[in-house]
């Protein structure tokens, strides 16, 4: 692992430059649009009382987005100083994560969104728990990241996708993902894979444990994605390359 110093420092000088995110976040402005119009019926908050967080924000097109919809308020969390430009240049609030959590009352959020952010994080676990306290009762939690399939626990042959280090340092399937959300003190409420599932399965159905997944996840075999998705994006094979889920904080 990373140091808490090296991590930081990459994301606030390095990684905006490595991956072009000024065009990067610029060229999804529909699909955040999209997106930050998908909230509101999610979560049955109006966008005029909703406050969203985005952990990971990048240069943060999203909030833009969102203050364009009309939210309530909307703070961006990352360590990139573009991030924090931008945001300075259009009325939008980014922080470092030990300022969020030094300066953002506990209880106050309505939504915090992490997409493709737990998977670069030290310590995914104590974060989540640390970003679910901010969050209301009633409030919500998005996450969007890589999946991997559930093997069984012996020697085989198949690669793990997205290996990027200092980037990607954790590896999430369905158990652990659900497993990690819950120890946060929330409630699943949607969760399925998407995209190339069944090129997943072409490639390592062989080695997939779908049995241990049916039982360690036994109680969301009814949460998934329209039909449209397909079996092996749902319950039990999650085979798609990315996971979608959205948890509520019940007390």
């Amino acid at each position: 692992m990373p140091s808490d110093e090296e991590l930081e420092l990459y994301y606030r000088e390095r990684y905006s430059d490595d991956h072009d995110q000024s065009a990067t976040q610029r060229g999804v402005v529909d699909y955040y649009r999209g997106h930050v119009a998908e909230i509101p019926g999610r979560t049955e908050v109006p966008a005029s009382d909703c406050t969203l967080v985005d952990f990971g924000c990048s240069i943060p097109y999203l909030l833009l987005e969102a203050k364009a919809a009309g939210y309530k308020g909307f703070i961006g969390v990352d360590f990139d100083s573009k991030a924090r430009d931008f945001g300075e240049k259009h009325g939008i609030t980014v922080m470092t994560p030990s300022e969020f959590l030094r300066t953002v009352p506990d209880g106050s959020v309505d939504v915090v969104r992490f997409s493709h952010a737990l998977e670069h994080l030290i310590r995914p676990r104590e974060t989540l728990a640390e970003m679910a306290v901010k969050i209301r009762v009633g409030g919500w939690v998005y996450v969007t990241q890589p999946n991997v399939p559930v093997f069984k626990a012996e020697p085989h042959d198949v690669d793990v996708q997205d290996p990027l280090y200092p980037e990607h340092l954790h590896f999430f399937s369905a158990i652990s993902l659900c497993r990690l959300v819950r120890d946060a003190r929330l409630s699943v409420r949607v969760f399925f894979t998407h995209q190339n599932a069944d090129d997943v399965w072409r490639k390592c159905h062989m080695w997939l444990d779908t049995a241990h997944t049916a039982r360690a996840l036994a109680d969301a075999a009814s949460i998934g994605a329209p039909k449209s998705f397909g079996p092996a994006c749902n319950y039990p094979l999650y085979l798609g390359e990315n996971s979608v889920l959205w948890a509520v904080k019940n007390r």
